[in-house]
């Protein structure tokens, strides 16, 4: 075994002789790009580095996607996993071109994170990490010192810097590393602040950062390698300009069901006529808050487990997705909760469900973030488990299209099945203790689930506006800034909020859409399948069971599904 090759641990329990070679040499490419994502996967057992994108590293890099390429070429047993696998290539190429200044060192975060994730004590190789992540912080300040960025940029680089010290400090505190180490990570993150940092940008008061952000707005301009992107890293399958229609299409249809939805929940509050929608979204965030979030949080995932269980969603007992409280140190990066999946290529996959307490204080909004949440986990861990090979299972771009539109339809999923037990008899024990979530009694949970009703197409407009944000922002056609004027005015939803739900994507160019674009034909295909006698359970498990395919594989997979030609 070469130096390259030490640390590697298989996947799925397998030893790596008896590994597919093709789809090793993908995968081990993956891992020396992205270390801390083969760490994570537990391909990798330590994670002694980082990629740092040095010219010569840069070089060496393209040439190993060049080489990997010649080597797999006709090599597959499949014409899918040959496609998976080409546009793997294509995608860590696009990744590597198109990086921007928050990447390295979110990167470098990221890796604090997991190690306090998985590992009891303090790793042999801490040190080394530190080390790594000093030589990235010092070349990412020098490689962005002087630049014209714009202050949305530059608040960006602040909230990475912001993560990473809040993780750094997180790991210290469990383990407390040498003074000098210590001392000089937090010198190389100050001096990476410094290179972003203007006067007032650094302040948590929304309303003063638009302000700031107007002020010193700057010409629209498209993100580095957008909309190509869009296609090499994601497999929309769409224009820019297809996703906008799609988005426009979808934000205008639903928006009188929102409305629809606002007016009806404002009498049963007790609301003036004429309430806006954040106003009435307010009130029943308040009406709805619970004492102990995270006590309710944990009877959510019981309840919504059991049920989904039996009828959205098979859970078997391999699945292991856990709910934890956010750190804080994650806090400000996450909107009120996250999923974090490891070890996804071993044959012990597991996934957390970060939840935030702060941002969830609402029942309704709690359930809506759970169910989503637990759609991801759930994806990660069965995939890991059924689809067969890792090229199916790695985290890259090319999973988001399938797994946030899952998780994105199976909020309304959820909600759908509290509707439909509203007034029903002789339910069963499973089916009584999901539509207790939303109240004791008819009335009670009349109201809760209206008010979950108007929750979810919040939701879904609010995806809507993401996806818009992203080819006008990201596409270069509208500011920032004039971006939110118009979204609120569309919404009746207040730029702040918006900012929340819409500015961690700015650096993450293409991601916003998979939403949309992936629940949209996540919700046509399921609701076709029930059609063809394919139930929701049948559907959705196979559809979490089956990995990811790059989209334009992976919808076709979803119709065979609808058809009752794919099954698991």
């Amino acid at each position: 075994m070469t130096d390259r090759h030490k640390g590697a641990v298989g996947w799925a329990g397998q030893e790596e002789r008896r590994v597919d070679s093709a789809a090793y040499e993908v995968v081990e490419l993956w891992a020396e790009l992205f270390p801390v994502k083969g760490y994570t996967s537990g391909f990798r057992s330590s994670l002694p580095g980082l990629f740092i994108q040095t010219p010569e590293n840069l070089q060496a890099a393209y040439a190993g996607i060049e080489r990997v390429g010649r080597d797999i070429s006709g090599k597959f047993s499949s014409e899918d996993l040959q496609f998976c696998a080409d546009r793997l290539l294509t995608l860590f190429r696009s990744s590597l071109e198109n990086t921007g200044p928050t990447a390295g060192v979110t990167a470098a975060g990221d890796g604090f994170f997991y190690i306090l994730v998985k590992e009891q004590g303090e790793p042999e190789w801490l040190q080394d990490y530190l080390c790594g992540v000093i030589e990235l912080l010092r070349f990412e300040s020098a490689r962005w010192q002087g630049r014209d960025f714009s202050y949305e940029t530059r608040r960006g680089c602040l909230d990475a810097a912001g993560y990473l010290l809040g993780c750094f400090e997180a790991l210290n505190g469990r383990w407390k590393q040498r003074p000098v180490l210590r001392d000089e990570v937090v010198d190389c993150i100050n001096t990476y602040r410094e290179v972003f940092h203007e006067p007032g940008l650094d302040t948590k008061d929304t309303g003063e950062l638009l302000k700031l952000f107007a002020e010193h707005e700057m010409p629209p301009e498209p993100a580095p390698g957008y909309p190509g992107l869009l296609e090499d890293q994601y497999n929309l399958g769409l224009t820019a300009g297809e996703i906008e229609n799609m988005a426009s299409d979808l934000l205008n249809a639903e928006m009188p069901v929102l409305s629809s939805l606002a007016g009806e929940m404002a009498q049963k509050l007790g609301l003036p006529a004429g309430s806006s929608i954040e106003e009435v979204w307010k009130a029943q965030s308040e009406y709805y808050a619970v004492k102990d979030e995270i006590t309710a949080a944990e009877k959510v995932v019981s309840v919504s487990n059991a049920f989904g269980t039996d009828y959205i969603i098979r859970i078997d007992s391999t699945d292991h997705v856990t709910l934890v409280q956010t750190p804080s140190y994650l806090a400000s990066m996450v909107t009120g909760g996250e999923d974090r999946a490891v070890d996804y290529l071993t044959d012990h996959p597991s996934a957390n469900l970060y939840f935030t307490p702060s941002k969830s204080a609402s029942l309704l909004t709690m359930i809506n973030i759970i169910v989503h949440e637990l759609s991801h986990g759930f994806n990660f861990v069965k995939a890991a488990q059924h689809a067969g090979s890792p090229l199916l299972n790695l985290f890259t771009p090319i999973l988001e299209v399938l797994t946030e539109g899952m998780a994105f339809f199976r909020e309304y999923q959820y909600w759908k099945a509290a509707q439909d037990l509203l007034g029903k008899r002789n339910l069963d024990p499973v089916q009584q203790a999901y539509l207790e979530l939303y109240g004791d009694t008819r009335e009670a949970q009349e109201q809760a689930v209206l008010g979950a009703g108007f929750e979810t197409y919040i939701w879904r407009i609010i995806r809507y506006v993401r996806a818009l944000c992203d080819v006008k922002v990201n596409g270069g056609k509208m500011t920032y800034t004039a971006f939110l004027d118009w979204a609120s005015m569309k919404t009746q939803i207040s730029k702040e909020y918006l900012h929340g739900e819409c500015f961690t994507f700015l650096s993450q160019p293409g991601y916003a859409p998979c939403y949309t674009v992936g629940g949209r034909a996540y919700q046509y295909y399921q609701e076709q399948g029930i059609r063809n006698n394919v139930s929701e359970i049948r559907f959705n498990t196979t559809a979490s069971n089956i990995g990811f395919l790059p989209w334009s594989r992976g919808v076709k997979q979803l119709e065979e599904i609808a058809d009752g030609r794919l099954a698991s």
